[in-house]
């Protein structure tokens, strides 16, 4: 389950990122367009998203909100349901 909505609260986002994993599935949050969209990244592990090629990555835009953060938790686990065939833990080295 993906959970992270306890650990920050949305004023965070004004001036960082928030990255982390669950079980092979990587992802980011940032604020976008001075404050006003919350972006939401996923890719495939087990690469930052720096090293990750951009056709590997999927985007969803939500609300700067305490709700937005809400929706984004609802997509992340979401989607780390539905597309569980991509999440393969893999272990480097």
């Amino acid at each position: 389950m993906v959970e992270f909505s306890g650990l920050v609260k949305i004023n965070f986002f004004k001036k960082e990122k928030f990255t982390g994993s669950c079980g092979g599935m990587c992802f980011k949050v940032e604020s976008k367009d001075e404050n006003s969209v919350l972006l939401a990244t996923i890719w495939p592990g087990p690469y930052s998203s720096d090293h990750t090629p951009d056709e590997k990555k999927q985007y969803a835009e939500f609300a700067f909100s305490p709700e937005g953060l809400e929706e984004i938790q609802e997509w992340l686990e979401e989607q780390y349901q539905a597309q569980s065939a991509l999440w393969k833990p893999v272990r480097i080295g």
